[in-house]
């Protein structure tokens, strides 16, 4: 299994936040951690999910409810495209038809806001992980943080 390290370089995410001071704020956060990861950003689902299919990053890191496309509705198109796709849904609610249509989706995280940085980074590794191991996203209890 491949261990992902904070300085591993080649690794490409994709942040899709319509929040442009947390966008900035999570890109820096990342790039701090992951200093030789290329970092795309997107501010709406839309724009990610182009991005997606531009750049086919390892692993998206997503706001739920954004304009033009939600993450819920992006993440469903990568999906039909990489079913081994992985990604991390960050969301200041924590509804559970949100949680329910996370699961129902195959996406392994959701992280809620204000973001813990060492949640985050424990959910990107495992994702990280999960990728380069090449078996399917599964979500874990334990990757979901109870307000």
């Amino acid at each position: 299994m491949h261990k992902v390290s904070d300085d591993d370089s080649g690794i490409r995410m994709l942040l899709v936040e319509d929040e442009e001071v947390a966008r900035l704020t999570l890109g820096r956060m990342l790039t701090m951690k992951y200093p030789g990861a290329k970092i795309y950003t997107a501010e709406n689902g839309r724009r990610g999910l182009e991005l997606y299919r531009l750049h086919l990053p390892d692993l998206v890191i997503s706001d739920i409810n954004m304009p033009y496309l939600t993450g819920i509705e992006m993440a469903r198109d990568i999906r039909r495209e990489d079913e081994f796709a992985q990604l991390i849904f960050l969301t200041a609610h924590s509804e559970a038809r949100q949680l329910m249509e996370a699961e129902s989706i195959g996406v392994p995280h959701y992280v809620l806001k204000p973001v813990d940085r060492n949640e985050l980074f424990s959910a990107i590794a495992r994702c990280l992980e999960s990728r380069y191991a090449g078996s399917p996203p599964v979500l874990r209890p334990d990757a979901v943080r109870r307000a």
